[in-house]
């Protein structure tokens, strides 16, 4: 959701927090995640599903909770005063929190994708009362602790629903107030490392930002914060985290927006709104001399690949590898930096994955290393920032624009036919060198075309399961097993691919063993 000032008016929310919260909101940080909380109350009590739509809307998500420390601190947000009176609404239930199991589903999820290992359940819970669908909370107000109880998470006859819910931010949200002329914009502690930036007009991907000076900054114990007096102009505001972007990546800010295909009628992508965290991404495919580099690391430390990959020039980008290859040279990447891997054989996350085609994969999604994108990833960062486009420039395509197969039958392909005539006398495969054609909004090459990329999804089409991007939610991280096609999905089309499959939309799949000239990748990093 987007926001300007006119005048001494709020009229929206803002741009890259995606939403405004109310002045009086009470944040809390902890240490532990880096992440800030808030408990918000609604004392006619509400709905899981709304509490998740809520918590969305206010640029967060349902609070997940992955250890004990973490528990006791979202814990003790509860207002026992309020939780515990049962003359309100007759009940003692505890806050919402981002925890469900479905009905026709064994284990429990949290709606970030984080495993769900640790567990504080009150006792004889869970017991399913109430409905086979579930949902998480803390279990009521009084002299419990931090203990869990599950709800179905929609009323029960005779039973009030929980007064609250507790949301968790990866970044401070921006809260706004004003009145008399005055607004005041401001942020939670801790505030170091946050700049506040601001722009008289959005148009797209060339909004320039202008920071505001930090001497302007006020503080008090729990905000930071600044004050305008009678601004007659409309400006937008957003806060950026003020850190150095790794040498040849981009950021791609949190936010949401629409995945799927909203203008050809594309089947397997229906278009829904899903929430995705700030990352990293490549700007460019990775290159052949960039993956022989780390290649000769790998082996020389214990990896094994069923590929040795291949590119007929060092600057055009890898191909003749399968995704096992991809996911163990992102972590061998990760190795040669000393960052943490992040794909292990087991899950306590302690056999770092380095050999063997194995589709027990499990992800440490808190590590700082290389890894595959996942498919809501790949898909925002394709967009650029720009919304209801066919590809990441906008609506039409031509050989001027990307390295791939053109087909004039489709209406949006302005051709020439055939294969991109720059590329297709230089030997098999046609690929360009990466960073050929012009970046899209977010400073990303190739995200139409030269090399279709592995995403670290399962491929699913409708209906879709548990996990699926095409379900919503917060950093969807795909279905935790293979369908009956057994295929990981590729994005973004390849100097091979027709205009069709080279849309933002468009989604693709190949078993996981397959290697060609046309599929490569590019790795992401947890912001």
């Amino acid at each position: 959701m987007r926001g300007i000032l006119k005048g001494s008016i709020v009229l929206l929310a803002l741009l890259t927090v995606e939403s405004v919260v109310p002045a009086s909101a009470a944040m809390a940080y902890f240490a532990g995640t880096g992440h800030w909380y808030e408990a918000v109350k609604v004392p006619d009590g509400i709905t899981w599903p709304d509490a998740y739509t809520a918590a969305v809307n206010r640029g967060g998500y349902l609070c997940t909770i992955t250890n004990d420390a973490e528990n006791t601190f979202a814990a003790s947000l509860m207002d026992i005063s309020y939780y515990s009176d049962i003359s309100i609404n007759n009940d003692i239930l505890g806050p919402w929190l981002g925890g469900f199991r479905h009905a026709n589903e064994a284990n429990w999820q949290w709606v970030t994708g984080e495993p769900f290992t640790y567990t504080d359940w009150h006792s004889g819970q869970p017991d399913g009362y109430g409905g086979s669908e579930q949902r998480l909370q803390f279990y009521n107000g009084l002299n419990t602790g931090s203990t869990w109880g599950d709800h179905p998470g929609t009323p029960i006859p005779g039973y009030s629903l929980p007064r609250g819910y507790i949301v968790e931010y990866n970044q401070p949200p921006l809260l706004i107030s004003s009145g008399n002329n005055v607004v005041t914009i401001s942020w939670p502690q801790p505030g170091i490392g946050w700049v506040l930036e601001t722009t008289p007009a959005l148009s797209g991907v060339s909004n320039i930002w202008s920071q505001i000076s930090s001497s302007l900054y006020q503080t008090n114990l729990t905000s930071v914060f600044i004050t305008i007096t009678n601004r007659a102009d409309t400006a937008f505001f957003r806060l950026r985290q003020n850190i150095a972007t790794p040498d040849g990546m981009a950021l791609i800010p949190a936010g949401s927006f629409i995945i799927g295909d909203t203008l050809d009628g594309i089947s397997f992508a229906i278009p829904t709104n899903v929430y995705v965290s700030a990352f990293y991404m490549d700007t460019n495919l990775v290159r052949y001399d960039q993956w022989q580099l780390v290649y000769a690391y790998a082996t020389s430390h214990g990896y094994g690949f069923d590929y040795a990959g291949y590119a007929k020039l060092a600057d055009h980008p890898a191909g003749y590898l399968n995704w096992y290859d991809a996911v163990k040279w992102s972590n061998a990447r990760s190795q040669q930096a000393g960052l943490t891997p992040v794909y292990y054989t087991d899950m306590g996350m302690t056999l770092v994955y380095t050999n063997g085609d194995t589709d027990a994969v499990y992800a440490n999604w808190a590590a700082n290393g290389y890894r595959l994108p996942t498919e809501a990833e790949w898909e925002k960062a394709a967009r650029g920032g720009l919304s209801g486009q066919r590809f990441p420039w906008g609506l039409t395509i031509s050989e001027n624009q990307a390295n791939y197969g053109g087909n004039t039958n489709n209406f949006y392909d302005l051709g020439p036919e055939g294969s991109n005539t720059n590329y297709n006398y230089t030997g098999y495969p046609y690929t360009s060198p990466v960073g050929t054609f012009a970046a899209n909004g977010y400073g990303l090459y190739d995200m139409a075309g030269n090399m279709e990329e592995w995403c670290w999804d399962w491929f699913y089409p409708p209906a879709y399961p548990a996990g699926s991007p095409y379900l919503g939610g917060t950093d969807p991280r795909g279905p935790l097993t293979a369908s009956i096609y057994g295929d990981r999905v590729t994005r973004g089309g390849s100097w091979a691919s027709e205009s069709a499959i080279t849309r933002c939309a468009y989604r693709y799949s190949y078993m996981s063993g397959v290697a060609t000239g046309s599929l490569g990748f590019r790795c992401v990093r947890n912001f």
